[in-house]
């Protein structure tokens, strides 16, 4: 049976739009976060290593330091 396009919503209809778009933004949104997620750790990876990098010049001279002590 073809339902009216033209007959208003029922409380029941609405209730089943609502679940169906909370389900795709969810979906959506999970998505996004995860995308996030990894953008930020690889960021927070690439400070890791430009800190680290900028240490390793005081590090070798305090270990030849230590070396001739």
């Amino acid at each position: 049976m073809a339902e009216d396009e033209n007959a208003p919503a029922t409380k029941k209809d609405l209730a089943e739009l609502e679940a169906r778009m909370d389900a795709r933004l969810d979906a959506k949104l999970d998505g996004k976060l995860s995308q996030l997620e990894e953008r930020l750790s690889e960021q927070m990876r690439d400070m890791q290593t430009e800190i680290l990098k900028a240490f390793l010049p005081w590090q070798e001279s305090v270990q030849v330091q230590q070396a001739r002590g």
